[in-house]
């Protein structure tokens, strides 16, 4: 005989409770879908309008960035141009620095230079008070009313054989001529070539005491037998070239009885003229007297020298004379016995 198997006890009421269960979740999930959407929706609403809001505000606040950006961009070109403007400000100011200082050392200068000027005028003008005080005292008739005006003396001496045959009176109008003058700072004396009677004083002046010595009476003495061919051109232009100076009064005496006849007295004037007188103005440098002496007339009792037109000769160095001294502001004398 067949067992059969016990019967289970809670085989059916098992399967009841897990039913029961079974549908107790599918009840739930019901209630639980029916209300989710509703829950869900309001959810998503409110994400996007706060998602549109935040897109408005970043609209704007890009709007706002681009526009500080211009703004910024602006500023900055006025600052680069601010600084241009300070970097030439700047340069402008150092440079007017500079010409004030310039300006500063001129005015420095300047001054300087005024108080010197006015130091020199004040020398010069000394200076011309004690030359018109001296002028003003002078006796003009000692030889012939020459000017005396000035404190250096060069002679320049005919030693041809018509002056040498009385030397005496050339000597002795020499030492008239230097003494007229109130104060002799120097003396020089040349022939008519240009020869210096003390060679080693060329292009200096002698004291102006040495005339007194009887050295200098003695080589003036002597100084009659020196070459010279009555040209008077070389020995005046020595003179000038040597001795004029525009700082200081000088005066050049011409010592003479003749002038060649191989030479053109005009020629003579114009190349004198032109060595004496300043390029710009025309002025003279230097003073030019003649003293002129008429020895020629001796030669009229030779009756050898009655060939020549005595008259004549005399005639042109006259005019010779007083054209030199008109053109050199000088004076012309002619010494008698």
């Amino acid at each position: 005989m067949v067992k059969r198997r016990p019967t289970e006890e809670f085989s059916i009421a098992f399967l009841d409770v897990i039913c029961c269960g079974f549908g107790a979740v599918i009840l739930l999930l019901m209630i639980t879908k029916t209300v989710q959407p509703q829950v869900l929706e309001q959810v998503t609403v409110a994400s996007l309008g706060s998602i549109r809001n935040l897109q408005e505000q970043i609209f704007q606040v890009r709007g706002e960035t681009t526009e500080l950006n211009r703004e910024l961009t602006s500023k900055q070109e006025q600052i680069s141009e601010l600084k241009q403007r300070i970097a030439i400000l700047r340069g402008d100011l150092e440079a007017k620095r500079k010409e004030s200082s310039s300006l500063k050392l001129a005015e420095a200068g300047q001054l300087e230079r005024a108080k010197q000027l006015e130091v020199a005028m004040q020398r010069l003008t000394e200076e011309q008070k004690r030359l018109s005080a001296q002028q003003a005292e002078i006796k003009n008739d000692v030889i012939g009313g020459i000017p005396v005006d000035s404190e250096y003396l060069v002679f320049v001496i005919d030693t041809s054989g018509s002056m040498t045959s009385n030397w005496s009176r050339v000597m002795r109008e020499v030492t008239n001529a230097i003494k007229v003058y109130p104060s002799i700072k120097g003396v020089q004396v040349l022939n008519g070539a240009g020869t210096h009677m003390r060679p080693s004083t060329a292009e200096d002046f002698l004291p102006g005491e040495v005339f007194k010595s009887s050295t200098f009476i003695r080589q003036l003495e002597g100084f009659k037998n020196s070459f010279d061919p009555s040209d008077l051109t070389p020995g005046v232009l020595a003179a000038v070239r040597m001795y004029s100076r525009a700082d200081r009064g000088v005066s050049i005496y011409i010592f003479a009885d003749d002038i060649s006849q191989n030479v053109s007295p005009q020629t003579v004037l114009d190349t004198i003229s032109r060595a004496n007188s300043f390029e710009a103005s025309g002025r003279t440098k230097t003073r030019i007297h003649v003293v002129g002496f008429p020895n020629l007339l001796e030669f009229l009792d030779n009756p050898m020298m009655r060939v020549f037109d005595i008259n004549d000769r005399l005639n042109s160095f006259s005019h010779f004379a007083r054209s030199v001294a008109e053109q050199n502001d000088g004076a012309f004398i002619a010494i008698s016995e």
